[in-house]
């Protein structure tokens, strides 16, 4: 594929390095410090390991100071976007900023999956967004170089935006560009070769690895500069910070990251995927309380968008750092890239390059070629949405939970709560009561008989609404569509998958994909140890043949955080309620996963932590008293509290493995 001839560029004044001569002879009155008139040196941070100088013009001037730069002010002080490690550099108003102190977390991402905040205004947006973040991760690299004349491991991001082009920063396009030798001005080499002047091996890559605690990479070859802004520092004629790298495509690419189609509304939840490197530029402390000392790997910083300055520009207040030069900035529920980040103001702001912009440029760089840029769908991406099905015709001749199911003599009560509007929905094998303010259920009981289990795979199953109650009242398919909360069973469908007959088992299975059985579920509800708990159990019901009963629920906070009007619990609990092994009462286990907040009480017990204040930064799995489970959600479990094994206990066993169970 051939882009046409390679423009030209040019920074204006040569950027000179210290204790080296400049590579061209200057006017006495444009040499650094030397009767400068109204061009003021400043620090010019080119690479992270050394500092050169610029001698900035009024345009240049005027142009950061309409986003609040006063570079006159920050005299002496690293005031461009730069890369690497900036332990030498002076204080000031730094490019690359972390703009909020709390609240915006820089999330590692290891093996393709980015780490769960402990934040729950984050937590909720981004699993409830997480396909769409996932697929845009693959398209970030990290833009690293091998010649001994760039003392640095890496010079910041790019993220694909067509098939075979990536997108990063003029800044950090400009260190794989070569002097011409005669003008002082920079040419787009035809290929990353060879330096012209040294002669030197010169390859450029993208890593789209470079994850932390991961092996193994993804390097591609960067084949040239396709195109980069002309004089991009100055306001005259001003064209974007940003350039475009055309790689090497023979191994697959990343698919590229589709432009938003239109502008995103200001307060609008972003997230900046890119490479942060140690900047201390930033406050130490506040680098440590982000990053403990983890730099230079792929990370995700969710954030708001917060300004638009011009068509051309826009604010955001993520968390960033040099190296995130290039950086996509991605509206999370939908997939597409709103901006190119380029810099910041410390404790101010951050800034990016509009997606307007970027497509305004791309279709004026491509014009005659064949390329497509891929396009943003304003619903959804990358997430199928699941089909709406229709309700069982003989839904009132469903029973339901049986209260007696273990015995005519060892009744276990369906859980109730406070509230007296909370409508009994019946289906095979299982029971949910609704909680109409929250749309969701207050519990879904379901029994479970191992000798008579089924083994019926799940083929063409649709969600449906329950017709005995109002839609209003259930959290159904518009909720789902367009995200990636997962439509969780609360009674699952194993549980209910058994009867004498395979047709009466698959009814059973099939009534469980009703909306009021569901909750929007994160990734880590999922968790090996949270579906471990209940399998360990169940294993050992249906190779015994024996049978129990299951109580699933979420725990309500006024608290809870709001996503698509509807309140996202964050925490779930589960008791499970068998024969004990005399045959002549029962055992009751309560566990809850949760980030910690719904814990109230203290144990000093080795292998179990206190109760009080705990404060955790991931979702995590406790066993604790069915007592406590009936206090934090409100719900009376009546004689199952005394069957409890770790009944007048007040600890929380932290379930690492399902081996940490308590069972008697």
């Amino acid at each position: 594929m051939s882009y046409g001839k390679p423009k030209r560029w040019s920074l204006g004044d040569e950027v000179e390095k210290p204790s080296k001569p400049s590579k061209r002879a200057r006017p006495e009155d444009e040499r650094p410090g030397k009767n400068s008139g109204d061009k003021p040196v400043v620090t010019f941070p080119s690479a992270g390991a050394f500092e050169s100088t610029l001698a900035v013009d009024k345009s240049t001037l005027k142009h950061f100071k309409q986003f609040g730069i006063d570079l006159l002010k920050t005299w002496g002080a690293g005031v461009v976007s730069g890369f690497g490690n900036y332990t030498a550099l002076g204080s000031g108003a730094p490019l690359e900023a972390i703009v909020r102190v709390t609240n915006r977390p820089s999330l590692l991402v290891t093996n393709g999956v980015f780490a769960d905040p402990a934040e729950a205004k984050w937590r909720v947006a981004l699993n409830a967004n997480r396909q769409h973040i996932l697929q845009a991760l693959r398209a970030v690299g990290r833009v690293e170089c091998e010649n001994p004349d760039v003392p640095v491991p890496f010079l910041g991001t790019a993220w694909m935006v067509t098939d075979k082009l990536a997108i990063t920063n003029t800044h950090v396009a400009r260190m794989l560009l070569d002097f011409d030798g005669t003008s002082g001005s920079r040419a787009f080499p035809k290929n990353l070769g060879s330096n012209k002047q040294s002669g030197k091996p010169f390859r450029a890559f993208v890593n789209f690895d470079a994850q932390h605690l991961t092996t193994g990479e993804s390097r591609v070859a960067i084949k040239r500069v396709v195109w980069a802004a002309n004089n991009w520092e100055k306001i005259t004629n001003y064209e974007p910070d940003m350039a475009l790298l055309e790689l090497d495509d023979s191994s697959p690419l990343p698919a590229p990251i589709p432009l938003a189609d239109k502008p995103l509304r200001v307060g609008s939840q972003v997230v900046v995927i890119g490479y942060p490197a140690k900047d201390s530029r930033n406050p130490l402390d506040e680098m440590e309380n982000y990053f403990k000392n983890i730099y230079n790997v792929k990370r995700i910083a969710p954030g708001d968008l917060t300004e638009y300055v011009d068509e051309s520009h826009l604010k955001h207040d993520a968390t960033t750092l040099g190296g995130n030069s290039g950086s996509v900035v991605l509206d999370m529920y939908t997939g597409s890239a709103v901006g190119l980040h380029y810099g910041g103001l410390v404790h101010e702001y951050n800034i990016a390059v509009t997606g307007a912009k970027i497509r305004q440029v791309l279709t004026s760089v491509l014009a005659g070629v064949n390329v497509e840029l891929p396009e943003a769908d304003s619903a959804s991406i990358y997430v199928e949405t699941e089909a709406v099905g229709r309700a069982p015709s003989d839904l009132g001749d469903r029973k339901g939970y049986n209260k007696k199911f273990l015995g005519r003599e060892l009744p276990v009560p369906l859980p109730t709560p406070k509230e007296k509007d909370a409508p009994v929905l019946k289906y095979q094998h299982h029971s949910v009561v609704m909680n109409k303010a929250r749309r969701l259920a207050w519990v879904a009981a379901s029994n479970i008989d191992g000798e008579l289990s089924k083994q019926i795979k799940r083929k063409n199953t649709k969600w449906w609404t329950d017709p005995r109650l109002d839609d209003k009242f259930q959290v159904g398919n518009d909720f789902y569509t367009g995200t990636s909360y997962d439509r969780g069973h609360l009674s699952r469908r194993e549980d209910t998958a058994w009867g004498t007959t395979v047709e009466t088992a698959n009814v059973g299975q099939l009534d469980t994909f009703c909306y009021s059985n569901s909750a929007p579920q994160w990734w880590a509800f999922n968790q090996q140890t949270w579906l471990g708990l209940e399998n360990k159990v169940l294993e050992s019901v249906r190779t015994s043949g024996t049978k129990a009963c299951v109580f699933t629920g979420p725990v309500f906070s006024d608290d809870d955080p709001t996503y698509k009007e509807v309140q996202i619990p964050l925490s779930y609990w589960k008791v499970i309620t068998m024969v004990n092994e005399d045959g002549d009462g029962l055992v009751s286990i309560g566990c809850i996963i949760s980030q910690g907040d719904a814990i109230a009480t203290k144990g000093p017990r080795p292998g179990s932590v206190g109760l009080e204040g705990i404060q955790l930064g991931s979702y995590a799995t406790y066993q604790v008293t069915v007592e406590h489970i009936g206090n934090v959600t409100g719900l009376n479990f009546g004689t199952l509290v005394d069957a409890d094994p770790l009944k007048g206990t007040t600890e929380a066993i932290v379930i690492e493995s399902v081996n940490n169970i308590r069972l008697a």
